[in-house]
């Protein structure tokens, strides 16, 4: 076997494997994204909301709750926030905290309907969760800064 018929094969193997090799070190794609989640038109087990509200009215419903406490799906709903949204039981009463969202929107609903309602003069009262909690799980109960409320002017002497 001479050298030239050992070396020209080696080469050419040689080439190829570095012709090849970009393609091989290549990361692979990523894995494709779950499909967006389609809000339900109807509720499962709907006991406070109106089960036929429609998709557009419960994603709008449950961003209000979950900014006005500044929480995600799962303080409310079973799953980590680590489930993708398709995936999750939104019917379960398995978590405790939404048994606590159905009585915070039944008092709100009344505080609206009826309290509020009774007061003359008032346009459209609405009282959300945002109205005590201000986006913490813990509504305040006071004011973060003291009220600094203004002495009145003395009155004027009584006139004689």
């Amino acid at each position: 076997m001479s050298t030239s018929s050992f070396v020209r094969p080696m080469l050419l193997l040689g080439a190829m494997v570095w012709l090849a090799a970009p393609s091989i070190a290549q990361t692979p794609p990523a894995p494709t994204p779950p499909p967006p989640y389609q809000w339900p038109a109807t509720l499962r087990n709907a006991q406070v909301l109106p089960a036929d509200m429609g998709a557009q009215a419960l994603r709008g419903t449950m961003i209000v709750f979950a900014t006005g406490l500044g929480v995600r799906c799962s303080y409310c709903h079973v799953g980590g926030d680590d489930v993708p949204l398709a995936e999750r039981d939104f019917a379960s009463d398995a978590n405790p905290k939404k048994a606590i969202a159905r009585a915070m929107m039944r008092m709100t609903t009344a505080i609206n309907e009826e309290a509020l309602a009774a007061i003359p003069g008032l346009n459209q009262p609405r009282v959300t969760c945002y109205s005590c909690h201000r986006g913490a799980v813990t509504p305040l109960l006071r004011p973060e800064q003291p009220v600094v409320v203004p002495t009145p002017p003395p009155l004027p002497p009584p006139a004689h």
